[in-house]
Protein backbone atom coordinates (compact mmCIF):
# COMPACT_ATOMS: atom_id res chain seq x y z
CA UNK A 1 0.00 0.00 0.00
CA UNK A 2 1.29 3.43 -0.91
CA UNK A 3 1.55 5.58 2.20
CA UNK A 4 -1.62 7.64 2.72
CA UNK A 5 -3.24 6.40 -0.47
CA UNK A 6 -6.24 5.04 1.42
CA UNK A 7 -5.95 6.32 4.96
CA UNK A 8 -6.94 9.85 5.91
CA UNK A 9 -8.00 11.47 9.17
CA UNK A 10 -8.63 14.95 10.46
CA UNK A 11 -6.05 16.35 12.87
CA UNK A 12 -8.78 16.65 15.47
CA UNK A 13 -8.72 12.85 15.68
CA UNK A 14 -5.58 13.16 17.78
CA UNK A 15 -7.51 15.25 20.31
CA UNK A 16 -10.37 12.78 20.39
CA UNK A 17 -8.12 9.79 20.97
CA UNK A 18 -6.16 11.65 23.64
CA UNK A 19 -9.35 12.56 25.48
CA UNK A 20 -10.72 9.04 25.22
CA UNK A 21 -7.52 7.63 26.74
CA UNK A 22 -7.59 10.26 29.48
CA UNK A 23 -11.13 9.29 30.46
CA UNK A 24 -10.30 5.60 30.39
CA UNK A 25 -7.24 6.23 32.55
CA UNK A 26 -9.42 7.35 35.38
CA UNK A 27 -11.88 4.49 34.88
CA UNK A 28 -9.93 1.48 33.72
CA UNK A 29 -6.17 1.75 33.86
CA UNK A 30 -3.35 3.65 35.49
CA UNK A 31 -1.15 6.43 34.11
CA UNK A 32 1.55 4.07 32.85
CA UNK A 33 -1.01 2.05 30.89
CA UNK A 34 -2.59 5.26 29.59
CA UNK A 35 0.79 6.48 28.30
CA UNK A 36 1.38 3.14 26.57
CA UNK A 37 -2.08 3.28 24.99
CA UNK A 38 -1.43 6.82 23.78
CA UNK A 39 1.91 5.84 22.24
CA UNK A 40 0.30 2.94 20.38
CA UNK A 41 -2.60 5.11 19.20
CA UNK A 42 -0.27 7.89 18.03
CA UNK A 43 1.88 5.38 16.16
CA UNK A 44 -1.23 4.02 14.44
CA UNK A 45 -2.63 7.45 13.57
CA UNK A 46 0.74 8.48 12.13
CA UNK A 47 0.10 5.93 9.39
CA UNK A 48 -2.71 8.19 8.16
CA UNK A 49 -2.48 11.45 6.32
CA UNK A 50 -3.80 14.06 8.74
CA UNK A 51 -5.82 16.92 7.29
CA UNK A 52 -6.41 20.27 8.90
CA UNK A 53 -10.00 21.13 9.80
CA UNK A 54 -9.57 24.44 7.95
CA UNK A 55 -9.46 22.51 4.67
CA UNK A 56 -13.13 21.57 4.96
CA UNK A 57 -14.69 23.86 7.58
CA UNK A 58 -17.01 25.64 5.11
CA UNK A 59 -18.19 22.38 3.56
CA UNK A 60 -18.56 20.81 7.00
CA UNK A 61 -20.76 23.69 8.15
CA UNK A 62 -23.03 23.38 5.08
CA UNK A 63 -23.27 19.61 5.51
CA UNK A 64 -24.05 19.93 9.21
CA UNK A 65 -26.99 22.17 8.36
CA UNK A 66 -28.15 20.07 5.41
CA UNK A 67 -27.94 16.70 7.17
CA UNK A 68 -28.81 17.97 10.65
CA UNK A 69 -25.65 16.51 12.18
CA UNK A 70 -22.83 17.81 14.34
CA UNK A 71 -20.12 19.79 12.57
CA UNK A 72 -17.66 17.22 13.92
CA UNK A 73 -19.42 14.41 12.02
CA UNK A 74 -19.97 16.59 8.96
CA UNK A 75 -16.24 17.31 8.84
CA UNK A 76 -15.45 13.67 8.19
CA UNK A 77 -18.07 13.45 5.42
CA UNK A 78 -16.73 16.70 3.91
CA UNK A 79 -13.21 15.29 3.93
CA UNK A 80 -14.37 12.08 2.26
CA UNK A 81 -16.14 14.15 -0.38
CA UNK A 82 -13.09 16.36 -0.97
CA UNK A 83 -10.82 13.34 -1.37
CA UNK A 84 -13.39 11.27 -3.28
CA UNK A 85 -12.97 8.50 -0.70
CA UNK A 86 -15.41 6.59 1.48
CA UNK A 87 -15.85 7.31 5.16
CA UNK A 88 -15.83 4.13 7.19
CA UNK A 89 -17.72 4.57 10.46
CA UNK A 90 -19.16 2.40 13.18
CA UNK A 91 -21.77 5.09 13.88
CA UNK A 92 -24.86 3.63 12.24
CA UNK A 93 -26.87 6.83 12.75
CA UNK A 94 -24.21 8.83 10.94
CA UNK A 95 -24.04 6.23 8.18
CA UNK A 96 -27.79 6.65 7.56
CA UNK A 97 -27.86 10.47 7.52
CA UNK A 98 -26.78 10.99 3.89
CA UNK A 99 -28.99 8.20 2.50
CA UNK A 100 -31.13 10.43 0.26
CA UNK A 101 -28.41 12.89 -0.75
CA UNK A 102 -25.53 13.03 -3.20
CA UNK A 103 -23.28 11.97 -0.28
CA UNK A 104 -24.99 8.60 0.08
CA UNK A 105 -22.13 6.54 -1.35
CA UNK A 106 -19.49 8.29 0.75
CA UNK A 107 -20.41 6.85 4.14
CA UNK A 108 -20.01 3.17 4.75
CA UNK A 109 -21.02 1.14 7.77
CA UNK A 110 -18.83 -1.99 7.93
CA UNK A 111 -21.68 -4.31 8.88
CA UNK A 112 -24.35 -3.60 6.27
CA UNK A 113 -25.74 -7.09 6.81
CA UNK A 114 -26.79 -6.05 10.30
CA UNK A 115 -30.53 -6.11 10.94
CA UNK A 116 -30.19 -2.62 12.42
CA UNK A 117 -28.81 -1.04 9.25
Amino acid sequence: MVEHEYAHILELSYYEVTNAIRYEKSASFDEKEAKAAFEKAAKFMNLFEAHNFEEIIGDAFRLALKLNIAAYDAAFIALADKLDKRLLTTDIKLAKKPENTKYRGLVEYPNKQSKNY
